[in-house]
Formats: C-alpha cells, structure tokens, sequence
C-alpha cells in the first residue's frame, strides 16, 4: 500500500502520486484529499479558511488544482481573455480584455473587486496599484484563471485570490532558469496577499530526473517588501519556493511540494510561519550542506533577525514514494536542513509543536540565539535515510560575527540529538527527550507515523508552561496529567 502518513486524526495516504498533480485520497470520505495539510487550530475543517487560527473555529483547507469551486468576494468588474473591444464596460457579459492587457494599459481598478473568468490571462505586470482602501483580484472558479508568471511593482493593499501561476509555458529547457521567481514583488510592494494561489513550474516533476531538476523549473515566490501574507496557497515543482525578505511577512495554511532549493527562506523580523507543510525535497547538487526546509540569514548591515514565530509545521524531507526512478536517478535531496539561521543571530524566537523529519545533522539550529522558545518540537530522523547522528535541536554561539548565545528556552522537545554543550548556563533546558530507538515512542516511524504510543516515556512527563492550547493535529495540548513531550499529544 506505501507509506501512510498520520495527521489531524485522519489516515493519509501518500502511495499514490509521486510528484504528481495530489497525493492521493483522503480515506475519511470527506471530499477531502492530501495536499489538505496544515490546518490552524481547531482541527479538521469544513473547506473554508479561518483567518482567526487560534481561537479553536473550523481550520482550512489548501486547495486542490482540480477544485473548481466559487470564491468570494461578490465581483465588481470582470476580466477575460476573450474579452475586451468596444462594448466592454467591465460586466460579466461585456468583460474587459484580459488582466495582462489591463495592467499593460494602466487600468486596473483601485478598489473592489475584480474577478478574472477562465483562461490565460497572460504574464500581468501590475505596477503603481494601491487599494483604495482595498483591491481583490481573483478567479471567478479556483485556479481556472491562469498566469504564466506575475510580478508586482509598488503594489499595496491588494489581495489575489484563487488563480493559478503555471511557468510551463515559458521555462526555456535549453537554459538553467531556477533563479527566475514566477511571482516576485519589489521593496515598493507591501501589504500584499495571495490566498489560495496555486504556483508551479509544471503540473508535474513525475518524469524529471537531476538534469531536469535544473532546466524544466522555475523558482516560486518572491516578495522583497514588507507585511506580506501567503495564505492557504500550494507552492509545487518549483526550485527555491518561498523567499520573503521584509518584514511582518504571515505565511499560514500553505502547502509546499516538491522543491530542489530551500522551502521557505523568511528573512525579516516580526513573521510568523503557522500550519505550513514543506515536503519533499529533490536533488543533492551542493558540495556543502544546503536545501533547507526553512532558512534564515542576514549577511550585512544588522544582523539581528528578531521575534519570529515557526509553530505547527511540518517539514519532511520526502514522503513521496521511493519509486525505482527516485532512486536510480538519487533524487532525494538528503542534505536538506531543518530550520536553520545560518548566517546572523536570532533573537526572540518561537519554533514549537514542529514535526521535522529529516536525514541531516540540522534538524533546528539557531546560531547565536537569544530570548528563543524551543519547545515541544519533534525532531526526527527519515527513516529511509538515517544518517550517524542528528537531526539535533541546537542553539549555539554564531562564530561567524562573534554572537554569543543565552537566555533561551528548550522545553518538552522529543529529538533524535540535543547538544547541550553548546547551551548556555544562563538559558533553561528541561523535560527534553533524546530518541535512542524511534520504535519506543512511535505509532509507526517507518510510515511516518509520529503519534506516541502509550508506553512511550514521553507521554504524560511535560512541563505545563508556555503551551499552545493545540497540539500538531489541532487536538487539545494536555490530555491526561501533564503535557506530552513532542508536538503530538496522546488522547
């Protein structure tokens, strides 16, 4: 059958894609399906996204490339590429010409919202757009309007929603185009969000071996400005997913799939990264370790990255199938880090309830860390590629520049390897779990299982502070006399 892997108390099956359009049906027979990872808190929903998170209401989905479903807001002008010529007056029977050819003529309208029927839409360059208060740009039906690629040039107060950015189209195959963002936005853009977006190289990488990791892929997004939110958005076949390097950026409820950089690089202060999913990573090309799941850096001016919050995630190094052409064609990117600052110092840092299932030494490491929250992480190593020690939980002096580290918290942590040498006296390490056999705690370690069964030690033997009020499922925290170590709590 494959490997199942368990969340949100549901079986979900990962046999069937590989690299593909979905992974595959949601046994519960909801309507559901696997790319529906990384909910907010709550528990398992009703298909409708919850911008509240935390405050227990119904979790959201992210959206399937087949769903074809209506997305709100109600439409105040409409886009089609059939549209456009004399008579068009912006209504769905007289639609404008398509939002390329708007942006290329200045005319795209500065509130309300604006719904772009089926079809390609082109590659829009939408510059000097501010939402008066507030601009909607979306599908009239999910992921039906398409792009080949979008950027934004000083753009605020806007909102795009349900569409689709397939490069396939525009990918040169006899050139090496993995620096190339499908979305990008400059430092003039900000407060921008995509919700619901579905970003990709191609449908499918089912068919790429290493060489077409290099010239068949783009990279997916890539906002330079500050307060921007990635919401409930699927980020596939790409090669660096997800670069924000402002401030405040908010990154919820998003799926990314199949990618041969990093997953997430967020680089500023004040961000938060919430029931995120980040999975399967291709290709090994670097002489030195690098495809980090989530990674950090500052290289110059102050490098203090400060106050970000990394909770009820999930990053996996690969979960897709170990298919004969996965493994003939050493696809699997085993040197993939876990969350990382590698360059710079963290301060204030949150990273809790995180499953990290990788096969190198980086499961969380956070170089001259100070005033960070390390806890109830589950740090594990794939166990298709065991290396000889890690992922550990490491916070550490960054010899880099000479920043030391202390005043941290790492709490309630079941993980393959912690090195407490580098810890300083003057931070509180307590309640942590170091994994000698995963057979002991683990449902199923082999199909990616990481509930804890009940004989585990980690059950029941937590410390009671600073908890979130969910575990990784969405499922209360504390059941029974105390908190279980790890991200997943016993019911």
């Amino acid at each position: 059958m494959g490997r199942i892997f368990w969340g949100l108390g549901l079986a979900l099956s990962l046999a069937v894609s590989g690299c593909g359009v979905s992974h595959g049906a949601d046994p519960s027979g909801d309507g559901g399906n696997l790319a529906d990872v990384g909910f907010g808190d709550g528990g398992l929903g009703d298909g409708s996204f919850d911008a509240g998170g935390s405050d227990g209401g119904d979790a959201g989905d992210v959206g399937d490339a087949g769903d074809t479903g209506t997305v709100e807001p109600t439409c105040d002008q409409f886009s089609s590429p059939q549209g456009g010529g004399t008579d068009a007056d912006g209504s769905e029977l007289h639609p404008w010409a398509s939002l390329e050819t708007l942006a290329n003529m200045g005319q795209i309208p500065a509130t309300g919202t604006l719904c772009l029927m089926n079809g390609h839409h082109g590659q829009p360059q939408i510059h000097s757009v501010t939402g008066s208060p507030s601009l909607t740009i979306r599908a009239v039906n999910m992921h039906q309007a398409v792009v080949s690629a979008l950027s934004f040039t000083a753009v605020s107060n806007l909102t795009l929603s349900g569409v689709m950015v397939d490069g396939e189209s525009i990918i040169d195959p006899q050139a090496d185009e993995r620096q190339i963002f499908l979305v990008t936005g400059d430092t003039e853009t900000f407060a921008v969000t995509l919700h619901d977006v579905l970003v990709q190289s191609a449908e499918s990488c089912e068919q790429w071996d290493q060489q077409g990791w290099v010239t068949l892929v783009r990279s997916g997004i890539d906002f330079r400005g500050t307060d921007i939110t990635i919401q409930d958005t699927q980020i596939r076949n790409t090669y660096h997913a997800l670069l924000l390097r402002g401030d405040r950026a908010w990154v919820e409820g998003t799926l990314i799939d199949n990618f041969g950089g990093d997953g997430i690089r967020g680089l500023g202060n004040d961000s938060t990264y919430i029931w995120n999913t980040v999975r399967d990573a291709y290709i090994d090309e670097y002489a030195v370790q690098h495809d980090d799941a989530f990674q950090a850096y500052r290289l110059e001016g102050d490098l203090r990255i400060s106050n970000v919050t990394i909770r009820h995630n999930r990053f996996i190094l690969f979960a897709d199938p170990l298919t004969s052409f996965v493994l003939d064609n050493d696809l699997v990117a085993t040197l993939m880090q876990g969350v990382i600052i590698t360059d710079g110092y963290a301060d204030g840092w949150v990273v809790e309830n995180n499953l990290i299932v990788s096969s190198q030494e980086h499961g969380i490491s956070l170089y001259g860390g100070r005033n960070c929250r390390v806890q109830n992480n589950t740090v594990v190593a794939h166990p298709d590629f065991i290396q000889g020690s890690g992922p550990w939980i490491r916070i550490s002096d960054q010899t880099k520049t000479g920043q030391t580290n202390f005043n941290n918290v790492i709490r309630n942590n079941l993980a393959q390897m912690l090195t407490p040498w580098d810890y300083d006296t003057t931070s509180l390490v307590e309640a942590n779990i170091e994994i000698s056999a995963a057979e002991d705690h683990f449902i199923d370690a082999e199909g990616l299982n990481y509930h804890l069964l009940p004989s585990s030690a980690a059950v029941d033997t937590g410390v009671d502070s600073d908890l979130t009020s969910v575990d990784l499922d969405g499922l209360p925290r504390v059941v029974g006399s105390s908190v279980d170590i790890g991200a997943f709590e016993r019911p």
